[in-house]
Parts: C-alpha cells; sequence; structure tokens
C-alpha cells in the first residue's frame, strides 16, 4: 500500500506532506512490534504457568480419587 500511495505522490510539497499525514497516521494507528513481543512473551509465560497447574491439580485429584477406591 505504501508503494502504490509513494507513486501517487510525485512533487516535493506533496511528498512533505505525504511524508508528514503518514508519520502522524503511523504514531497514532501504528503497531509498535517490541511491545507486540513483550506482550506475547507474557501471555506464553502466564500460559505455560496455567498449563502446570492445571496439571498439578489433575494429578491430585487423581490421587485423591485413588484413595478412596
Amino acid at each position: 500500500m505504501m508503494a502504490i500511495l509513494y507513486l501517487l505522490v510525485k512533487n516535493g510539497t506533496n511528498q512533505a506532506l505525504f511524508n508528514t499525514d503518514y508519520a502522524e497516521f503511523q504514531s497514532i494507528s501504528g503497531v509498535n512490534i517490541d511491545e507486540e513481543l513483550v506482550d506475547l512473551m507474557k501471555f506464553k509465560t502466564t500460559y505455560s504457568a496455567n498449563a502446570i497447574a492445571i496439571t498439578n491439580i489433575d494429578q491430585m485429584l487423581d490421587a485423591l480419587l485413588g484413595i478412596k477406591r
């Protein structure tokens, strides 16, 4: 999309206006890859911790049910 917009803007004044508008657009709606990666790592760690907790609970319930038998 950037390439198409770039081809539409040819002279210097329009280019400067385009660059200013595009920079403002990116500052409002752009995604910070570093922040997204940090969030993804947090979610992965939380998911792993919860999976371990669920596994431990499952093993404890199996042991409790085994005692009753």
